[in-house]
């Protein structure tokens, strides 16, 4: 997805509202990470404070080749092959970038192989399951961010919990349609606590605060010996 794009829609009121509620998550759920490594990929620069100016190093990685020379962007890589040694990043932001990518779950990979023990991934990604995923079949013309692939939590949740994360948080934002063009008031966030109790599940974005589970040496040790333990009865039978 350019940043182009990407900007041009934040700018729209359904953009403007969605960065808020983001930026809201962003602030409640990011762990403090000074002296840490923190990589953001998708979203907007400079878009979560809290993160930027806590770490020690900040990264904004862009996948397209064109905004080399865009401000803020500091890396410029493949998603699926990113330039950071394994166990060396404590968190990343995953801001609408599975529903672009041409294979999410080995961005997913990625992401889990370069993130440190106990690191934190923080993703948001559209939600199907909508009254912004019903515009979507509905539409007929799919700008951004319509022509993405929207992925429902439970997918998400069983790609993550398969790749090694455990999850620590998960919820869903933005429960207004995308045709409402009134600034967000008082009233507009009750109704979005009103809907995150009533249906849940059914806000425009999922966002999910997983960490990279590892297991602990002398368990590990522990169940690799068990486990050749049992092998070895095993051939003596």
């Amino acid at each position: 997805m350019l940043l182009e794009q990407l900007q041009q829609w934040y700018a729209t009121p359904p953009g403007q509202w969605l960065l808020q509620f983001e930026q809201e998550q962003a602030n409640k759920w990011v762990p403090l990470v000074r002296g840490a490594t923190v990589l953001q990929m998708g979203g907007l620069p400079d878009t979560f404070s809290i993160a930027k100016h806590a770490s020690e190093h900040y990264y904004f990685l862009s996948s397209q080749p064109s905004e080399v020379e865009k401000k803020n962007v500091d890396l410029i890589a493949h998603q699926e092959e990113l330039p950071f040694l394994p166990n060396s990043v404590n968190v990343v932001l995953l801001v609408h970038v599975l529903e672009y990518a041409e294979h999410p779950t080995a961005v997913l990979k990625e992401v889990f192989d370069i993130l440190a023990p106990n690191g934190k991934l923080l993703l948001f990604c559209f939600n199907p399951w909508s009254l912004w995923g019903m515009h979507k079949l509905l539409s007929k013309n799919k700008p951004f961010p319509w022509k993405g692939k929207f992925i429902s939590p439970a997918r998400l949740q069983n790609w993550l919990i398969s790749l090694g994360f455990s999850n620590l948080k998960d919820k869903t934002l933005c429960f207004r349609s995308p045709y409402n063009k009134r600034r967000l008031t008082r009233f507009a966030f009750f109704c979005e606590a009103l809907g995150q109790i009533t249906i849940p599940m059914l806000g425009a974005v999922s966002v999910f605060l997983v960490e990279k589970r590892v297991l602990n040496p002398l368990r590990q040790q522990r169940y690799q010996w068990r486990k050749q333990r049992a092998m070895v009865s095993i051939q003596g039978k």
